[in-house]
């Protein structure tokens, strides 16, 4: 069961582009944010950076730790490289308390979901007095598995919502390529109903020298192949997990032939939503 939104009825699918960047990804992105229905902004990575120092926020329960982190969260977004704006082309302020409670709602959703899960996979004992097979009301349930990374991941969520919205858009896609190695978290948050992945490769050397020629980030050619070998075996085992979640897609063939390529995504993301707006040539 996915974990629905706080603003809209209808859960809409969320997608990620993954693989390894220098692939074209920034150029497929906007591409894809020219639907009508879908917003794709450049990625501020939050996973990436917060997850590894989620520990020293404390124990997000407590609503004034999470508060904090929803604060640092939306600053990051906010000081984006690229900035973040809404479709009057003002930059993004985040509503801070909208975001803590989307995200609150969104750890009570999956909370309720795993309490499920538990009553499902529930301990039996014989009960003495009838002979029947029952559930064992005393057996200790297991172990609460959303901790503060889920909290993080709601805090995620919740501003992507917000920010499609802020931009007339329901559905949006993630650029953050290295999301692939958070699949196990993305699919216990979201569900198989709602998780989509584009799968977006390129040929290692051209990636290699793409790389060396950008002013950030790794510059050593053994460096840069260990990095596209690690993310591609993440994105290999989604694909061999859960393929019909996938849209797979390569670099070259989209230079090859754009319209194609392009018109196939499209089809993967589902039918667009067409704009009422008049347009005057």
């Amino acid at each position: 069961m996915p974990v629905q939104n706080n603003y809209d009825v209808v859960a809409h699918p969320v997608f990620f582009m993954i693989g390894c960047q220098r692939s074209g990804s920034n150029w497929l992105r906007t591409m894809l944010g020219q639907r009508e229905d879908l917003i794709a902004p450049h990625p501020p990575h939050i996973m990436r950076d917060f997850l590894p120092i989620i520990c020293k926020f404390g124990d997000l329960d407590d609503i004034d730790n999470l508060k904090i982190l929803v604060d640092h969260v939306c600053s990051l977004v906010e000081r984006n490289q690229v900035p973040w704006q809404d479709k009057h082309n003002r930059d993004m302020h985040f509503d801070r308390v909208a975001i803590l409670k989307g995200s609150i709602h969104a750890m009570d959703s999956l909370r309720h979901v795993q309490r499920m899960e538990q009553m499902g996979t529930s301990r039996k004992r014989i009960n003495i007095d009838t002979g029947f097979v029952e559930d064992d009301l005393n057996a200790s349930t297991t172990e609460d598995i959303v901790g503060g990374e889920y909290y993080l991941l709601a805090i995620f969520d919740e501003i992507m919502n917000c920010y499609a919205k802020a931009n007339g858009k329901k559905i949006w896609m993630c650029k953050s390529m290295g999301m692939s190695q958070y699949h196990d978290m993305l699919l216990r948050f979201y569900g198989k109903e709602r998780l989509r992945y584009i799968y977006l490769f390129r040929d290692p050397r051209d990636v290699t020298l793409s790389f060396v020629k950008t002013p950030v980030g790794d510059c050593h050619p053994y460096v840069i192949a260990k990095k596209w070998a690690r993310l591609q075996r993440y994105a290999l085992r989604i694909l061999s997990e859960t393929e019909d979640l996938v849209h797979q897609v390569r670099y070259e063939d989209i230079l090859l032939d754009k319209a194609t390529q392009v018109s196939a995504i499209n089809e993967f993301i589902g039918s667009r939503a067409e704009s009422t707006t008049l347009r005057r040539g």
